[in-house]
């Protein structure tokens, strides 16, 4: 049903550790050191903490780039308060306020600027809206604070940047491969693949609909798609009567709704009976004022024949606000005084923006959408072909249940200026379209409805998408068939060459695609196919192409519904001495967002969906050729198309080996799992499949690695079908110890595991290894065969113990194993990196590291002598008397203690960022930093440690797990004996608790 006009709220978040008085005062006091000093080392600025992405392909990697920084930009202005128009207030009248009465208010706060922005309501009972300019922003809050206490004055808010996010665009210069057979048809139609997944096609035509008010950058009225069917409104950017769009988004917009059909141009717009009434608000660039948004829905509210108000825009203000509330009091006006569906966007920014400004103290987001947090707005989520959440829409949460509906808002194929037609990158902007023009529809069959009624209803029909799909909070798929009350019965997909890389045009039409002998349907030339009218049951799909391999499929059918997401990736015949390997999962969409900004900021928000927890993800599929050492990566690869699917073709020879593995991105690690993925394998030879490998049958526990087959030579394939890394693992029979190597080396940092390795090998100890930078992290049931784990992160501080990571550690403990963990920023990130928002820290992570870690972080650089270049000097710590690990003689003297250096010698002279901790739940310090002059360092007489171990007792009583945690790198002590020493000392800590 449609959501209540009620505030937002969420669950009040608090901070579950505690500190002691003494330790949190010494906390505040080095914090502004350690936050301001974050470079140190050498001159040329060598080890600054400034987060990099891997080494991905240059194209790649621009890519990602572009898709970020609009957010980031914007996320910068609202630090800065520039969404904000400095000096300028818009004052909302109460009603009936005089005309003499308002000029006495103006008058008194002295504005160098008076500007009528709107009057509304019925007569006698009209509202008045005024801009005022100031000469600064002091004088402005100065002023408003006088205005606030008039009794005629109902809001002053602060006037604020309203605009549609850059939107790629490629123009659309397609000729259909696959052409309707009647003449007067759209030619381009068959392409708007939203049309077939709403099934739009189904839904009877109204011989009238409501007029849609189209907001935006203007439209172009003169396009052959919509001269004759577009009412002129103010252009509120000029000042006239001539809304003309200069951007192309608005045209967009007005087409997705109201384009001509069957006039054998272009395509077909949603509700073609609509008028599209256009108002321009934004200007070239697709910025606008909030003053101008207000004039604009003032004057599409009052007109009678719009039913309906299109608001594909949107900005960011504080919560509670008086921005806020003058943008729900007009929304509210709309909808409940004029009669009117204001259907706006979600929104691009993956709830990013909310995320990061959320303040922990408050119940509510501190920072939302408008006009989409509105809670009478009809707010649209974006979705990609298979139902998925798009990786850039803005969506509901259980605190902030704003999206009402959904709909497809990706790759969508629309009008453009000078009479142009291009495939639009993606935005809710063209999800809210759909849904207005659908609305628009179903008023012009039921037209006793009521404006509630009718958003029920199209709230009501559409297929329900959950958390698989992206959505934490349900949320349903406009299916405008349905909406229209037609009823079917059937199975719908898509079909995509799997050998084009194509983004937009490696869809494939003319596929016959048969349910029975006489149900059978040809996909369109977006792809799309609708097979109706079955019985209920179980069909074997059959697909055809000339040039493409048969495939066949299993499909259930249930009364009264259509099957949807039956796709395929069809591969062309081929000689028989080739083999092309399709690989396939569920979706793509979401993840990207959630990857890149945990990597860039440390965002951890509870109400964001865990990466590794993603309805998407990236794979790559591998080929690995012996005994030559080759790998071949996909010829048609996900990261360049955007679909779930990866493409290798091979030609098998004698005397070689191919092994077929199946990983998460090796640039992408944690952005999804193989269990759950759908994934699955399909090898073909010439004319026929001769091999299909579903990833839910496999053994193993590898979450991010996925061994499909091995073949030799040209012969039969023989398939594994397990989860273990093909590469960055290596087991060893009869190993109790696993060295786990999280340095995030491979890819862009420095390898630090010869110096584990040596050190084990000289100790005498047999381990077996895995290299999480190759190998994925490693899941629970990676770590169960072994009795201890020794886990080292080196120098990586922002990839650091992310959640999956600390829930495999945490489970490996909660089993009563034994772990010994170093790094010098495990502290670091878990205390400072990892955020709740850009507000506060993760206090999961925090809690997760006093918990499981047995450690309280105090101090992320312990500072050592430096010299006249800048260069650090020596680092030392020293063992605690009578320690069995750092004192392992026994001898309870003084100065028998291990000693530490840990800078030059044959270590890894890496340790810029030692952390400084102290014991906590039941923990004892082992090491103790020393300061320049060879005393233990202490702050407010407290030692800083630089390692602990729990138990603390000795010999240890029985516990639920042991554990060694060292808050600098083990590979920076300077002796390889040492290392040595110290790594026998801690295993036989570990396996004996003395």
């Amino acid at each position: 049903m449609k959501k209540e006009n009620k505030p937002m709220k969420k669950t009040k978040f608090l901070a579950v550790a505690t500190v002691s008085i003494l330790v949190l005062s010494v906390f505040v006091a080095v914090m502004p050191a350690c936050a301001g000093s974050r470079i140190a080392g050498t001159l040329d600025g060598e080890y600054e903490k400034t987060p990099k992405l891997p080494k991905l392909p240059p194209e790649i990697e621009e890519r990602l780039k572009e898709k970020t920084q609009p957010i980031m930009r914007d996320i910068e202005e609202i630090k800065a308060g520039e969404n904000y128009i400095k000096g300028e207030r818009i004052v909302v009248f109460k009603p009936g306020a005089s005309i003499d009465k308002i000029k006495e208010v103006v008058g008194r706060v002295k504005p160098i600027q008076v500007k009528d922005v709107a009057k509304f309501g019925a007569k006698g009972e009209e509202k008045v809206v005024k801009l005022l300019k100031f000469e600064s922003e002091e004088k402005a809050k100065e002023m408003t604070e006088e205005l606030k206490k008039d009794p005629d004055v109902l809001y002053v808010a602060k006037n604020f940047r309203i605009k549609v996010p850059p939107v790629e665009r490629i123009e659309f210069k397609g000729e259909p491969e696959f052409r309707p057979k009647a003449p007067t048809a759209d030619p381009f139609r068959s392409y708007q693949w939203y049309l077939f997944k709403t099934k739009e096609q189904f839904a009877p035509l109204a011989p009238t609909a409501p007029a849609v008010a189209v907001i935006d950058t203007g439209v172009q009225y003169n396009h052959e798609e919509l001269s004759g069917r577009v009412i002129l409104g103010h252009d509120y950017v000029e000042d006239d009567n001539d809304p003309y769009d200069e951007n192309g988004h608005g045209t967009a917009v007005a087409g997705i709704i109201g384009a001509k059909v069957n006039n054998a141009k272009g395509i077909a717009g949603i509700s073609p009976k609509s008028t599209i009434y256009a108002v321009r608000v934004l200007d070239e660039e697709g910025y606008g004022e909030f003053e101008w948004v207000i004039a604009g829905i003032i004057e599409a509210g009052e007109r009678e024949e719009v039913g309906i108000i299109n608001l594909s825009l949107g900005g960011y203000v504080d919560y509670p606000s008086e921005e806020y509330a003058v943008f729900e009091y007009l929304i509210n006006w709309c909808v409940y005084e004029k009669g009117k569906i204001v259907v706006s966007a979600a929104g691009n920014e993956d709830n990013l923006i909310s995320y990061l400004f959320d303040n922990p103290e408050t119940d509510y987001y501190d920072v939302v959408p408008v006009p989409a947090a509105i809670p009478s707005s009809f707010t649209v989520a974006a979705t990609d072909e298979r139902d998925s959440r798009t990786w850039f829409s803005n969506y509901g949460t259980t605190r902030l249940p704003y999206v009402d509906i959904a709909a497809p808002g990706y790759r969508i194929l629309s009008l453009d200026l000078y009479n142009g037609y291009r495939v639009w990158y993606g935005g809710t902007s063209f999800s809210a379209p759909i849904v207005a023009a659908a609305a628009a529809r179903v008023w012009g069959k039921y037209q006793t409805l009521s404006n509630i009624d009718v958003m029920n209803r199209l709230v009501s029909t559409g297929r329900i998408l959950g958390a698989e799909k992206g959505f934490p909070v349900s949320v349903p798929r406009l299916d405008i068939a349905k909406a229209l009350g037609k009823t079917l019965t059937g199975i719908q997909g898509q079909i995509i060459d799997a050998e084009n890389p194509d983004w937009f045009f490696n869809t494939l039409g003319g596929v016959r695609v048969k349910a029975t002998t006489v149900k059978y349907a040809f996909s369109n030339n977006g792809g799309f196919y609708t097979i109706t009218g079955l019985a209920p049951g179980t069909y074997t799909v059959e697909v055809t192409k000339s040039g493409y391999v048969k495939e066949t499929r299993k499909v259930t059918v249930k009364a009264g519904e259509i099957t949807e997401d039956v796709d395929f990736y069809m591969a062309r015949v081929k000689p028989a001495d080739l083999r092309t390997v399709v690989v396939s999962w569920n979706s793509w969409n979401p993840g990207l967002l959630e990857l890149l900004f945990g990597f860039y900021l440390g965002l951890e928000h509870p109400d964001m969906p865990r990466v590794d927890n993603v309805a998407g993800r990236d794979m790559d599929a591998i080929l690995h050729i012996l005994p030559d050492d080759v790998r071949i990566w996909p010829t048609v690869d996900s990261l360049w198309t955007w679909r779930p699917f990866d493409t290798i073709i091979y030609k098998p020879l004698s005397g070689k080996t191919y092994r077929l593995g199946v990983m998460e991105s090796p640039y992408m690690w944690l952005w999804g799992k193989i269990p759950g993925s759908g994934a699955m394998a399909k090898v073909y030879k010439g004319s026929s499949i001769i091999s299909t490998i579903d990833s839910a049958g496999a053994t193993g526990t590898a979450d991010f690695w996925w061994h499909v087959y091995n073949q030799v030579g040209a012969n039969s394939l023989s398939v594994v079908n397990r989860r273990i890394p093909m590469f960055g693992f290596t087991s060893v029979s009869g190993a109790t110890i696993l060295l786990v190597d999280d340095d995030g080396s491979g890819w862009w940092r420095s390898d630090y595991s010869e110096w584990f390795k040596s050190a084990l090998a000289d100790a005498g100890y047999t381990f077996a290894y895995w290299d999480a930078s190759v190998a994925g992290p490693p899941s629970p049931g990676d770590l169960a065969p072994y009795s201890i784990v020794i886990w080292f992160t080196g120098d990586d501080w922002w990839t650091t113990l992310p959640p999956y990571e600390r829930k495999t550690i945490s489970s490996y403990l909660s089993a009563g194993k034994k772990l010994f963990i170093t790094g010098q920023d495990i502290g670091y990130y878990l205390n400072m990196y990892a955020k709740y928002s850009s507000l506060a820290p993760s206090f999961d992570a925090i809690s997760w590291y006093n918990t499981w870690l047995k450690a309280e972080y105090v101090l992320d650089k312990i500072d050592a002598e430096t010299d006249d270049n800048g260069y650090l000097g020596v680092l030392a710590l020293a063992g605690v008397n009578g320690d069995p690990i750092s004192d392992p003689t026994g001898d309870p003297s003084p100065d028998n203690e291990m000693m530490l250096t840990i800078w030059d010698g044959d270590g890894a002279d890496n340790q810029y960022w030692a952390d400084g901790i102290l014991p906590y739940g039941g923990s004892t310090a082992i090491f103790n930093y020393l300061d320049e002059e060879g005393y233990i360092f202490t702050l407010g007489g407290v030692p800083i440690a630089g390692g602990i171990r729990f138990p603390s007792p000795v010999p240890a009583p029985s516990t639920p797990y042991r554990l060694v945690y060292l808050s600098f790198g083990f590979e920076a002590v300077s002796d390889a004996g040492t290392r040595a020493e110290l790594i026998d000392e801690i295993i036989t800590f570990l396996n004996t608790g003395s």
